[in-house]
């Protein structure tokens, strides 16, 4: 921290995660990292903030056992979600640093997963937002981010495609826009050839998410592209099954579904 500036009071900081249940208002975030670390967190200066993160995942093991990964889930989901939402890519970047560090803890102190779930919704409600950045990195981060909360025994796959399949919010719908969907689309696929058809990523779960998005008949191709492919990787496990979904294809799309299947 030498070189860092110093960070402002906690009272006029308003950083990445600045809101009424964000870290500067967590009593238990004060009491386990200390008022420098929270001002470092909510900091107005980026460089502050990633070095309060970074700072973080090295403490991570030693919070982990005392006070234990039960005890700081819902502060460090705090510092999460915050650092997820953050507008400065190396931020973010660092945060999934810290999360990811964090999964593997509550994996090894085998938390119960709906207890860590349900700390963990906000952090994944945002991180799936990422998806629809401009920014490649930041992007496929975040679609990386996914798949590994995905593999993350204390997480889980059902958490991650319940993420996933929300309804998009406005500002990433509608005919001029087109990157959210076809990311969820092709995440959705990554998962489907990883784990296979489970409860989770049901025929029925995927192929209502693709209808009731339109995806088929989306203005922009990348969108129509991702949901063929999204439903060739679905008919090369399940077959026919598909079929009654298909039905909103018009004729020209039919046939050249029906080649691509032939030919997957």
């Amino acid at each position: 921290y030498e070189d860092l500036p110093v960070p402002e009071p906690l009272a006029a900081s308003g950083g990445g995660a600045d809101n009424a249940g964000g870290p500067a208002n967590d009593t238990e975030l004060l009491n386990l990292v200390g008022e420098y670390l929270v001002r470092c967190i909510m900091s107005k200066q980026w460089s502050l903030r990633e070095a309060a993160i970074i700072k973080m995942k090295l403490m991570l093991p030693d919070l982990c056992t005392d006070p234990g990964a039960g005890s700081i889930l819902q502060p460090l989901a705090n510092v999460l979600r915050g650092g997820i939402e953050d507008k400065i890519a190396q931020v973010f970047l660092s945060t999934l640093g810290l999360l990811d560090a964090a999964c593997k803890e509550f994996e090894a102190a085998r938390l119960n997963t709906h207890m860590v779930n349900k700390q963990l919704e906000p952090t994944a409600t945002v991180l799936v937002l990422k998806l629809g950045e401009n920014q490649p990195r930041v992007r496929e981060a975040a679609i990386d981010s996914l798949l590994n909360l995905a593999h993350c025994e204390a997480v889980g796959l059902d958490f991650v495609v319940r993420s996933v399949t929300k309804k998009l919010p406005k500002k990433q719908t509608g005919n001029r826009i087109w990157r959210p969907l076809a990311t969820r689309l092709q995440l959705l696929k990554d998962l489907l050839l990883q784990f296979g058809v489970t409860g989770a990523t049901s025929t029925n779960t995927i192929m209502t998410f693709i209808n009731s998005n339109e995806a088929t008949s989306h203005t922009f191709q990348e969108v129509r592209d991702a949901a063929r492919e999204l439903t060739v990787a679905l008919h090369q496990i399940v077959g026919a099954d598909v079929e009654p979904y298909l039905e909103p294809l018009r004729l020209k799309q039919r046939e050249e579904y029906d080649q691509a299947f032939a030919e997957a």
